[in-house]
Parts: C-alpha cells; sequence; structure tokens
C-alpha cells in the first residue's frame, strides 16, 4: 500500500511538472513571425528634376539683364539737408521784430513775401548762383554756384507784418568766409531793387 502511494504522488509530480514546461498546455497567443525584408543591393535614387533654362530675366545675373533705357534722363535728387539749415535761420520768425538780431546776412526788406523771394531768385542768377529748389509755403530758398556746385546757399524768408519781409542767409556747403560776402552782396542787391510784382 506504501509503494502505491508513492507511485501516485510521483506520477502527479510528473504531470504537473510537464504541463508546467510544456508551452502548449498553457493556450498562451503566440506573436505573429515578422518578416524582414532583405536590404537592396543598390539604394534607390530618385530622378534629378530637369534645371530650366535661364532665358527669362528673373532667372538671369544682372550683369546679364538689359534694362530698358530710361523715358527721361535720370538726375538725382538733392539731399533735404539744406532744409534743416533754413529752418534753423527760420527761428526767429515768430519773434518779436524788435528782438530779431540784424545784420549782414539778415535784412528786412519792403516789400511782399513772393515778391522777396522773386528778387532773391533774380539777386542769385546775377551773382552767378542758380535758385535749384524753392519751397514757397516755408519760405525756403536754395542757391547753387553754377561753376562749383559744391558751394550752396540758403535763404529763410518769412513776412510780418504784411508788406515787411524778413530774408537770413546762410553758407550750406563751401568755403564759408567768402561765401559769406557774396551772401552779404546778395542781400544788397534784394534791399536795392525795386521788387518786381511777380509770382513764383
Amino acid at each position: 500500500m506504501h509503494s502505491i502511494s508513492e507511485a501516485q504522488e510521483n506520477y502527479g509530480d510528473m504531470d504537473s511538472e510537464q504541463t508546467v514546461n510544456d508551452p502548449n498546455s498553457l493556450n498562451i497567443p503566440m506573436a505573429p513571425a515578422i518578416e524582414v525584408e532583405a536590404a537592396p543591393t543598390k539604394p534607390i535614387i530618385p530622378d534629378h528634376p530637369p534645371v530650366i533654362e535661364r532665358s527669362h530675366a528673373a532667372l538671369m545675373p544682372l550683369s546679364e539683364v538689359a534694362l530698358p533705357t530710361p523715358i527721361q534722363p535720370v538726375k538725382p535728387k538733392t539731399p533735404l539737408a539744406w532744409r534743416a539749415k533754413t529752418h534753423k535761420l527760420g527761428g526767429e520768425r515768430f519773434s518779436e521784430d524788435s528782438t530779431i538780431q540784424v545784420g549782414p546776412l539778415c535784412r528786412a526788406v519792403d516789400g511782399y513775401y513772393l515778391d522777396t523771394m522773386q528778387a532773391i531768385i533774380s539777386a542769385c542768377n546775377t551773382a552767378g548762383y542758380r535758385v535749384t529748389n524753392v519751397n514757397k509755403a516755408a519760405g525756403e530758398l536754395l542757391a547753387c554756384n553754377n561753376a562749383d556746385p559744391n558751394c550752396r546757399i540758403v535763404f529763410a524768408v518769412w513776412e510780418k507784418p504784411a508788406g515787411k519781409t524778413w530774408v537770413k542767409a546762410g553758407v550750406e556747403r563751401g568755403a564759408g568766409s567768402a561765401l559769406t560776402n557774396q551772401l552779404s552782396t546778395i542781400l544788397d542787391t534784394v534791399c536795392g531793387t525795386i521788387l518786381p510784382k511777380g509770382k513764383i
């Protein structure tokens, strides 16, 4: 009896070991097999897109682009720094007449505003200068020497009271002492002129 029960126990132990070690007896789902593709022997390179012909102006270098001929000759604009100079000269336009410092380059002219500006243009032409820029609303004029464009003079003009016009002049560019003498001569001409009745 004792030997039979030991045999049964050993058999039961064997059964349980077999069940644990046998993966099919556990009913565990198996993962699907992964198919690995073999790497190609040569990499596949896509075809390069065709090169666009550089015949359009937008694709050509600037050195090869023929620009159209301008309808009118291009003239460079005068820098506006001269207006800052005239604005500074006309800083006394809101002062009382008695406080304005009259001198060689600041004169009171008996005449109306536009007539005085026209007289300045005429006096500049006589002295060998050409008025190139006029801001009639602000009373600003720029004149360049005909022989040397780098010599430039400016004028600030304002009327107060009616019929009395103030003129201040200054050197915008060039030799200060020589141009100051020329400006004084121009203002003498303006003050000694019977002002014309004209408009700019």
